[in-house]
Parts: C-alpha cells; structure tokens; sequence
C-alpha cells in the first residue's frame, strides 16, 4: 500500500494470504493443474484499466 509516505507492507490473513499459499498456487498453475490465479486476458484488461485511469488523470 502506498501513501505520501511511501510504500507500506500490508500482511494477508487468511487461507490465500500467506506467501507459502501463493507460491503453492502459482506452483500448482505451472504444473497444469487448475488456479484462481490471473491469466494473461485478466492482467490485460487490469493494464488497460489502470492505464485509461493514468491517462484521464
């Protein structure tokens, strides 16, 4: 999270907030089995959003 201060961590908490969680996932993804991670179509409309939002600023 980031403020006039600066970037700040932010912990998760939770079953799908842990970094070992995460990590397990992306590991799981790259072994082909199905993930609730972000595919490329998803963080493309993500970069489309944020930069349409940059733009009107």
């Amino acid at each position: 999270m980031g403020d006039v201060s600066g970037w700040k961590p932010v912990e998760l908490t939770g079953p799908k907030g842990g970094e070992d969680t995460r990590l397990a996932e992306f590991v799981g993804a790259v072994r082909g089995r199905p993930s609730t991670l972000a595919d490329f179509a998803a963080g493309l409309r993500v970069q489309r959003a944020v930069e349409a939002f940059h733009a009107a600023g």
